[in-house]
C-alpha cells in the first residue's frame, strides 16, 4: 500500500511565475491566471505540475510523488510525510527557490495542506489471465451494486468517477504501462514489467471535500492505518461476491466487439440470439482468420476454461501490504533512509 498522486499546498515565499492577466469573455474585467509549470524528475517523463499562487506565497504541487522520485508508480512508499518533504526540497531546488528555515521546518512537521490523496493497494494474482478474469467479474457484478459505475475497455473500471468527494478505480497496470511505458533507463525495468502482469491495481482517490469530512487538512493528519480502513470499507460497501467468468485471456489485438462475441460463443451462446445473422457471420469469419476459432463447431464449448472468481477474496486476502522483498532490496521503491 502506498500513496500515488497527491496535491499539496506549500507555504513558501518566492518570486511569482506562470501568472498572467486575462480578461473575461465579452468584458474588460481583469483576472489573474495561474498556469502550471512542469517540473522534471530524475527519469524522463516523470513530472509534477507546480503552480505559483497568491502573489508568490503558495506553491501548489500535483502529480505522482513516487513516479517523480523513483521513476515509476508500480509500487511506492506509504511515508507521505517524508515524501512530501523530499518533493518540496527537489522542486524548490529545480525552480531556484530558497525557502526559509521556518518554511522548511513547517514542511518537515507536516504543516502542508492536502487537497487530493490517491491511496493505492495491489492484489497479486496467479497470472495475467486471472487479472483479466477479475476485471471481467467486476464488470459483471458492479452494475448491480452501484449506480455510479463506469468502465473503459476491458482494463479500467471506476466507481464514483465524477464525484467531488471520492473515486474508486480498478485497473490492469500491465495494460496501462503498454500505453504509458516505463522509462527505458529505469533499473530492473523488465523484471518490474513482468511483475505488473499479475497485478490488479486498486486506487482510492480522496478529494478535498472528503478529506475535510474525515478530518484531514494537513499532511500531518494523514495516518496510514486510518486511510487503509477507509479504503477497505469502500470495498466492503460494494458487497461483492463470487462470479463465474471465463478464465481465458483473449488476444490483445482483437476489438472490444470481437472479444465480446468470442466470450458469448465460449459460454455456449448462439450468435444470432445476440446479434443479427450478418454480424454473426462477419465475426465468425474474422475470428476464424485471426485466432483460428471455428464458431461452426461446438467443440470449443467443452474446452473453455471457466472459474469462479471470488471478488471478496481478491479484494481482501490477495491484497498486498507492501512491495515484494526483491523490489525493496533493489531500491526501486523510494525510501527516506536510502534517499536522505
Amino acid at each position: 500500500m502506498f500513496f500515488d498522486t497527491v496535491k499539496v499546498v506549500y507555504r513558501c515565499k518566492h518570486k511569482p511565475f506562470g501568472t498572467s492577466v486575462e480578461y473575461g469573455r465579452g468584458t474588460d474585467k481583469e483576472r489573474l491566471s495561474h498556469k502550471s509549470v512542469s517540473v522534471k524528475g530524475r527519469f524522463k517523463g516523470c513530472r509534477l505540475n507546480v503552480v505559483s499562487a497568491r502573489k508568490g506565497e503558495l506553491l501548489i504541487v500535483e502529480g505522482s510523488f513516487p513516479r517523480f522520485l523513483q521513476g515509476h508508480n508500480v509500487l511506492g512508499s506509504d511515508d507521505l510525510l517524508r515524501m512530501t518533504y523530499r518533493v518540496f526540497k527537489n522542486v524548490t531546488k529545480i525552480l531556484g527557490i530558497k525557502p526559509s528555515n521556518t518554511e522548511i521546518k513547517a514542511v518537515k512537521r507536516g504543516a502542508v495542506e492536502v487537497e487530493r490523496l490517491d491511496f493505492t493497494r495491489i492484489a497479486l494474482l496467479e497470472s495475467a489471465a486471472e487479472v483479466i478474469a477479475a476485471l471481467t467479474a467486476l464488470r459483471l457484478e458492479l452494475p448491480f451494486r452501484t449506480h455510479a459505475f463506469s468502465c473503459y475497455g476491458v482494463e479500467t473500471i471506476y466507481v464514483q468517477q465524477r464525484s467531488r468527494k471520492w473515486t474508486l478505480k480498478f485497473y490492469n497496470k500491465a495494460a496501462h504501462l503498454r500505453e504509458y511505458p516505463l522509462p527505458k533507463d529505469l533499473p530492473l525495468r523488465e523484471k518490474l514489467l513482468e511483475l505488473t502482469e499479475k497485478l490488479l491495481r486498486i486506487e482510492l482517490t480522496l478529494r478535498q471535500d472528503e478529506l475535510r469530512r474525515v478530518g484531514i487538512v494537513n499532511v500531518a493528519d494523514v495516518k496510514v492505518g486510518r486511510i487503509d480502513r477507509i479504503f477497505l470499507q469502500r470495498l466492503r460497501d460494494l458487497n461483492l461476491r463470487r462470479v463465474d467468468v471465463l478464465f481465458t485471456e483473449p488476444p490483445g489485438d482483437l476489438s472490444v466487439a470481437a472479444k465480446l462475441v468470442r466470450e458469448i460463443y465460449l459460454r455456449g451462446g448462439v450468435m444470432p440470439t445476440y446479434v443479427p445473422p450478418s454480424t454473426a457471420s462477419y465475426y465468425s469469419r474474422l475470428l476464424k482468420q485471426r485466432i483460428g476459432l471455428d464458431m461452426r463447431t461446438p467443440k470449443e464449448h467443452a474446452d473453455a476454461a471457466e472459474k469462479l472468481i471470488d471478488l471478496r477474496e481478491v479484494l481482501s486476502e490477495k491484497l498486498q501490504r507492501g512491495a515484494p522483498k526483491w523490489v525493496r532490496e533493489s531500491g526501486l521503491v523510494w525510501s527516506a533512509s536510502k534517499n536522505s
